[in-house]
């Protein structure tokens, strides 16, 4: 379901910028919708491939890493780092693979 809906937000994209009676195509500015549409596509369709590339991920003010790095010191004094960030790492790679299965098991 998920790789119609981009699937669709792209070639709609595609097709709106493809209208030779749209503002837009006739002063060869960009669509901002189209724009739009391609930015919510890529962002359904992105599936981060390694644990680091999501760990190390910006959002907003800093990364997961630094997020998770000061809740840990935070709450946890003494919990122990390398353990915690191979526990975490477990967590990503098994949600990942039970997200492959269910996207295989869907008709």
């Amino acid at each position: 379901m998920n790789e119609d809906l981009v699937y669709r937000l792209r070639k709609r994209a595609e097709i709106r910028r493809q209208i030779d009676s749209r503002k837009s195509v006739q002063e060869g500015k960009p669509d901002r919708i189209a724009d739009l549409l391609e930015e919510a596509a890529n962002a359904l369709d992105r599936e981060y491939k390694e644990f680091e590339a999501w760990f190390y991920e910006l959002e907003e003010y800093g990364t997961r890493a630094e997020r998770f790095w000061d809740s840990l010191t935070a709450f946890s004094p003494n919990a122990s780092a390398p353990n915690t960030v191979m526990w975490l790492k477990a967590a990503f790679e098994a949600g990942k693979s039970i997200n492959k299965e269910s996207q295989r098991e869907t008709p």
